[in-house]
């Protein structure tokens, strides 16, 4: 549970970082992540697996991976739906922003969302909002999912509370 509280935090913390930052800024992330990553999963399926009779373990595996898997994918259509609003939003708001009409910045959104290239002259500046854009639209999502992560840390605390205060006798 620990494991979890540290990678949201570690998750949240890659919103400082803006459009120009480097590899050398955040490396030291990743494998703080993929460490936490591992603490959680391995003990996590033990857990289920071993609890589970030993004629079901198989199955109680699969569906622990299959519930993994579908998860991983809920989530990360969620977070790119949530980057992609951000996204558009952003990058309308800059187009109008810098005397594009409403008509011209909802052609713009559409050409740099759907085919990832700046259509016209001025591409410079466009490739510049669709960066920070893109930046404003990743920041959301991993604010999203930081606070979705702390969100089930604490139901799991709660869970877990709740739990021993049933099995107590008295």
């Amino acid at each position: 549970m620990e494991v979890a509280e540290v990678g949201g935090t570690k998750v949240s913390s890659v919103v400082c970082y803006g459009r120009h930052a480097a590899y050398a800024d955040y490396w030291w992330l990743l494998p703080v992540l993929g460490t936490g990553t591992g603490l959680l999963f391995v003990p996590a399926v033990i857990t289920l697996v071993g609890r589970a009779p030993a004629v079901h373990a198989g199955t109680a595996s699969a569906v622990v991976d299959t519930l993994r898997e579908v998860g991983g994918v809920i989530g990360v259509a969620a977070l790119g739906a949530v980057l992609t609003a951000r996204m558009r939003g952003s990058l309308h708001d800059r187009a109008t922003g810098a005397g594009l009409t409403p008509d011209a910045a909802d052609h713009l959104v559409r050409t740099v969302v759907t085919d990832g290239s700046a259509p016209g002259s001025g591409t410079s500046h466009v490739t510049a909002w669709a960066g920070d854009a893109f930046v404003d639209g990743l920041h959301l999502a991993l604010r999203c999912g930081a606070l979705t992560l702390a969100c089930t840390l604490a139901l799991v605390l709660i869970l877990l509370a709740y739990r021993r205060a049933r099995v107590r006798p008295g």
